[in-house]
């Protein structure tokens, strides 16, 4: 099962994403994300958040559709984000892909980065997701594919990442440490269709382009 949210950042592809949202089993829209799904004819399952960005015509619209609405306090401790991975994680699936994640303010797009750690957590694969560039945080041993990447960085969000070792980059990495503060596995590239990460404590954002 593959859940698809809609965040409020920026999509430099309409075409890209309706075709990521069509082959969705669920989809969900944060808030202003609505107005993405609506602007490219995608019409969500569901629409949540505190519902001060979604355009008031785009969210009348979608009751009229059956959309299911949640709405919450602009006062609350998460992000829009945050609250449909939470409800994504519960549905059990497969996969969660985040159209809307990049652009936009960057302490929403931090914020974004560190909403995926949840899912982590929970051993559900969670990604960012835009034409030319993917995000995701892995807290153990990942295949990542190609496809039309060139580059890969290897960012650790935690002090220390420990035990890095790589298979299939330009430059490897053979059990080394990752720390918060240097750069070291920024803009690595791919020498074979499939990467495979391993480390053995930590927690490592991803980030593919």
């Amino acid at each position: 099962m593959e859940i698809v949210i809609f965040a409020n950042g920026e999509i430099t592809n309409a075409d890209f994403a309706r075709n990521v949202a069509k082959s969705a089993d669920f989809i969900i829209c944060c808030d202003g994300g609505g107005n993405h799904a609506a602007d490219i004819g995608i019409v969500p399952n569901m629409l949540l958040g505190d519902l001060d960005s979604i355009n008031s015509a785009v969210l009348m619209q979608f009751e009229m559709q059956g959309v299911a609405v949640k709405r919450f306090s602009a006062e609350k401790d998460f992000t829009d984000l945050e609250l449909a991975i939470e409800h994504a994680i519960c549905q059990n699936p497969d996969k969660i892909t985040i159209l809307g994640g990049f652009g936009g303010r960057a302490d929403h797009f931090l914020g974004n980065i560190h909403a995926l750690i949840a899912a982590a957590k929970a051993g559900v694969e969670a990604v960012l997701l835009d034409d030319g560039i993917k995000a995701c945080v892995i807290c153990s041993c990942t295949e990542i594919k190609q496809t039309n990447y060139n580059n890969i960085s290897l960012i650790p969000l935690t002090t220390q990442v420990c035990g890095v070792t790589t298979c299939g980059l330009q430059y490897p990495l053979n059990g080394e440490t990752l720390k918060i503060g240097s750069a070291r596995g920024v803009s690595n590239k791919f020498a074979a269709p499939t990467a495979t990460i391993g480390f053995t404590s930590g927690l490592l954002l991803i980030i593919c382009s």
